[in-house]
């Protein structure tokens, strides 16, 4: 149900530049300007499997005729200490694109820890707050330090926004192909790899 609508929103011949198309069109954009990695930071551990996804989606539809954007999935807030650091400092080939939920499902709170670690302030504060600020923060320092960022918020997590999701992901990867100048819809190279497989096992 969800995709349906989407695609119904998405497509709609005499609608605006959409926002899957206007997504594409920045990434396209960006990798222009000499960053053609795309950090895509889950903000939520339910969003880790959908990262990955994304990862196959994008590098099997770009990633061929020397094209194309590499999409690294990434779990914020736990992969800031090593990956953040890249972004924020190293070779400035990245931007970034933030995935979050604005609605969460549950009401985790912060448990008392002990006052060792001196965060007692943090005791009984939603989790789902303290992500949103994570959110925020993560977004002006990055952005401070001249990295791009694109933030997408998807409103919750039930079967339907997935829907959503999926749709507005493959859209804006084959407009992005498109935009390239590639095929969204082949795999050569993964066709070869199959190939040798098929030799080697002899088949």
């Amino acid at each position: 149900k969800g995709a349906k609508a989407a695609r119904a929103a998405y497509l709609d011949p005499e609608g605006a530049l959409t926002l899957p198309a206007r997504y594409a069109a920045l990434r396209h954009l960006l990798a222009g300007q000499g960053r053609p990695v795309e950090v895509m930071a889950m903000f939520s551990p339910a969003l880790g499997a959908f990262g990955n996804w994304l990862q196959q989606l994008f590098v099997e539809s770009e990633g061929k005729n020397g094209g194309g954007i590499l999409p690294l999935p990434a779990a914020y807030t736990a992969d800031l200490h090593a990956l953040g650091q890249f972004v924020q400092q190293g070779n400035p080939i990245v931007f970034e694109t933030m995935l979050t939920l604005s609605r969460a499902r549950h009401d985790c709170r912060v448990a008392p820890g002990g006052g060792f670690d001196g965060l007692n302030a943090l005791v009984g504060q939603p989790l789902e707050d303290l992500n949103r600020l994570a959110v925020e923060a993560v977004a002006r320092a990055h952005s401070e330090a001249g990295v791009p960022v694109l933030h997408l918020s998807a409103p919750g997590r039930d079967a339907e926004v997935y829907g959503q999701l999926v749709m507005f992901f493959q859209i804006a990867c084959a407009v992005g192909a498109l935009m390239g100048g590639l095929n969204p819809f082949d795999q050569p190279g993964v066709e070869d790899y199959k190939a040798h497989m098929r030799r080697l096992f002899g088949g």
